[in-house]
């Protein structure tokens, strides 16, 4: 059951699942821009931040630069992080050209310097947990938009923060991870979101 948590939420899928949220709230912007505006960039999500490192991961696993998709060393984690950081910044710029709604993309962008984080935590051999990353991030994501836009969403947040628990758990089960590489990465995920909620 653990296993099946940790791929359902694996961190790759986490800005699709983001956008999949935040573009079915009831927020204006979203009528704004339309459902084939959103479509096309569900696309380039999926080509750049999900298919692209899938293949990058694949490739370095043949060649024996990685054990696993796991990563369960931190030695293994620095070159697949710093190619999804390549990948995630080259997005960053085709979502500025297409005219990106801002507070998206500013929690894009800061979603971005936690990966620069797992970066840099990676590089001086600390551990840290980018699925609790990935998690923080949407816990982050859902109060800064509920600041921002004035709206309720405090059911999403809890089913957020439940999530959160739930992989986090999966996560120790299968010994993946200890108590405190999780709450690091749920720090490092919701610690950026909050600092762009104190000025939005």
């Amino acid at each position: 059951m653990g296993k099946v948590i940790s791929y359902l939420f694996h961190p790759l899928f986490a800005p699709i699942y983001s956008l999949a949220l935040i573009t079915n709230l009831p927020l204006y912007i979203n009528f704004k821009y339309g459902d084939e505006y959103f479509l096309y960039i569900y696309f380039l999500f999926f080509i750049n931040l999900v298919l692209a490192p899938l293949f990058v991961s694949l490739y370095l696993r043949r060649v024996k630069m990685i054990d696993s998709l796991e990563m369960r060393t931190v030695k293994e984690r620095v070159l697949p992080y710093i190619t999804y950081l390549i990948f995630y910044t080259f997005t960053y710029f085709l979502l500025n050209k297409l005219d990106f709604p801002k507070i998206y993309l500013l929690l894009y962008l800061v979603a971005g310097l936690a990966v620069v984080a797992l970066v840099i935590f990676a590089f001086v051999k600390l551990k840290v947990s980018a699925h609790l990353t990935a998690m923080g991030g949407i816990c982050g994501m859902l109060i800064v938009l509920s600041s921002y836009y004035t709206i309720d969403l405090s059911t999403w947040l809890m089913a957020a923060v439940l999530a959160s628990g739930l992989v986090g758990s999966a996560r120790l089960q299968m010994k993946a991870h200890n108590f405190t590489e999780l709450l690091l990465g749920f720090v490092v995920g919701i610690g950026g979101q909050l600092l762009l909620y104190a000025f939005v």
